[in-house]
């Protein structure tokens, strides 16, 4: 069996800045994920097990404070925790 592992770059509509990166595995997303705001900024992190979220997963607001923390098992979220702009 064949097994194809690469990274999918996603661009802004313009090409002018990186939107996303995403590790695929035989055409799936498997492995980390990765979101960027306009300003290179990430705004997001996370795992991916066969197309769906599993583990870990972070998400920024524009000011680079954490806003969500959670983790995912097969796709479904298990524990998430969610923080004001002030990081409270």
């Amino acid at each position: 069996m064949l097994i194809l592992n690469t990274f999918h770059l996603v661009y802004s509509q313009n090409a002018q800045w990186l939107r996303s990166k995403q590790e695929l595995k035989n055409g799936k997303l498997h492995g980390c994920w990765e979101w960027y705001y306009e300003n290179a900024q990430l705004q997001g992190k996370g795992n991916y097990k066969d197309d769906k979220k599993h583990g870990p997963n972070e998400w920024y607001h524009k000011n680079g404070q954490l806003r969500r923390k959670g983790v995912y098992k097969d796709g479904e979220s298990v524990r998430a925790t969610c923080f004001s702009e002030t990081g409270e």
